[in-house]
């Protein structure tokens, strides 16, 4: 599972750095109201949900999801995160913006195409370099080669005792 999210932080990170150069933008940004612990009596930081990046653009406050594996999470969160934008303290003075939000992924299905654009959601397909290497390793995991090979794999391990 690290692996998978170190991946989505890598795309995140690249993409923003190369699309919004010049500017400011904020990754695993909290979003919604602050929570005050009752054990502690200080604000609780761990029940605010984090969209991957976000961004103030030409008056628009972009919200934007990367997925590499289960695209379906991302278009499931935007419209939340949507709604927890204007209960977000820290974007008091952007409330009257408009928001856009973006789901970036690399092979979209029908399927994706259908609820984002149901569902208000910009999507943005990207490719190239590393991406492309490891989305073929994953795909090739559900083959029958790479089946057989995962179940070789298993087979060692047992035999090594890890």
């Amino acid at each position: 599972m690290a692996h998978r999210e170190e991946a989505e932080r890598r795309l995140c990170s690249e993409w923003m750095a190369e699309h919004y150069f010049n500017i400011p933008y904020y990754l695993n940004f909290p979003l919604g109201p602050r929570y005050v612990s009752p054990a502690r009596g200080d604000i609780d930081r761990s029940w605010r949900r984090k969209v991957d990046a976000l961004a103030v653009k030409d008056r628009e406050i972009h919200l934007l999801e990367f997925k590499i594996w289960q695209p379906l999470d991302g278009i499931d969160k935007l419209p939340v995160y949507k709604l927890l934008v204007p209960h977000t303290p820290e974007l008091e003075a952007y409330r009257t913006y408009p928001i856009r939000m973006f789901l970036i992924t690399p092979r979209p299905t029908s399927a994706i195409r259908f609820e984002t654009r149901l569902l208000g959601i910009e999507l943005i397909t990207v490719s190239g370099g590393w991406l492309d290497e490891k989305v073929r390793r994953i795909e090739w995991l559900w083959t029958k080669e790479g089946r057989e090979e995962m179940e070789r794999r298993r087979e060692i391990r047992k035999w090594l005792g890890v």
